[in-house]
């Protein structure tokens, strides 16, 4: 009876030990499993497109070859398109690249009096009269750059970034369309009090006194580009930005004038594909 219960004792004990070393394996297998292990990060890629619109504005002046003042203030409708590589350097912070075209025109134009001769024949005596006319001249400056901006990103959260680049514009066109249009319709000659109509030799009241090259284009032109964003996911790997940028020129456009440069800021869409993700 005695053997019997030493058997009974040592099967419970032997059937303890075997749960008791079942479950410290089970535990074991699922703590690998779990994610107690520091997680891995890959550096993400990604390439995108970019199209922008928005608009550029004129600081200093620039001449044409018309014997007339500067053209300043000048404004224009400005759009560019292009293509980016962006990678990580740590999970918050990327370094990119952009290569695109940007167009860069602006309109300038004034009014002013040109003092202009009028020739009448009264009885037989030719009397010349000095009158001044009120002129509107406008010059349209049109530019096209091929831009590479480096750039580096920080992404405080998911969904906003903000960007600092530096613009290298290499110019591929440039053109200067300057007309000189007549703002009145008539004058009086002082010296008789005749009423004459104003035109120029053919007729018109607007000509186009200059339409060409540029002259005196600076290439490289440089520039920093602060941007803002906002980072919406589509899909696992496919990013939609909205994206505000502002370019301040660091150096001239054309040397024919004062100080001639051109800012710009663009509204922008971005779409962006992420070929290797951050996270696997």
């Amino acid at each position: 009876m005695i053997l019997f219960k030493h058997i009974k004792i040592r099967i419970f004990m032997l059937t303890a030990l075997f749960f008791i070393l079942t479950n410290q394996s089970v535990f074991a297998q699922k703590s690998i499993a779990t994610p107690l292990q520091p997680e891995k990060f890959y550096t993400q890629r990604e390439l995108g497109v970019y199209f922008g619109l928005g608009l550029n504005i004129q600081s200093g002046s620039f001449l044409t070859k018309c014997d007339c003042p500067a053209f300043e203030n000048g404004t224009a409708f400005g759009w560019k398109f292009g293509f980016l590589y962006e990678q990580d350097i740590t999970p918050v912070l990327q370094f990119g690249a952009a290569l695109g075209i940007n167009s860069i025109g602006v309109d300038a134009s004034y009014q002013y009096n040109k003092d202009r001769t009028f020739t009448t024949d009264v009885g037989g005596t030719v009397i010349n009269d000095t009158v001044p006319i009120l002129f509107r001249q406008e010059a349209r400056a049109d530019f096209l750059n091929f831009e590479f901006m480096p750039y580096i990103k920080w992404s405080p959260a998911s969904i906003f970034f903000v960007r600092l680049g530096f613009d290298i514009g290499l110019n591929l066109s440039s053109n200067i369309k300057h007309s000189e249009e007549i703002l009145q319709k008539t004058v009086q000659l002082p010296s008789t009090g005749e009423i004459v109509e104003v035109a120029f030799k053919d007729g018109s009241t607007n000509v186009v006194v200059e339409n060409g090259d540029f002259p005196n284009i600076v290439s490289p032109q440089f520039y920093i580009v602060p941007a803002v964003g906002l980072n919406i996911q589509l899909s696992e790997n496919i990013f939609l930005a909205p994206v505000f940028d502002y370019s301040l020129p660091l150096s001239q456009v054309s040397t024919n004038g004062n100080g001639f440069s051109i800012a710009n800021w663009r509204i922008i869409a971005e779409l962006r594909w992420a070929f290797r993700l951050r996270m696997e």
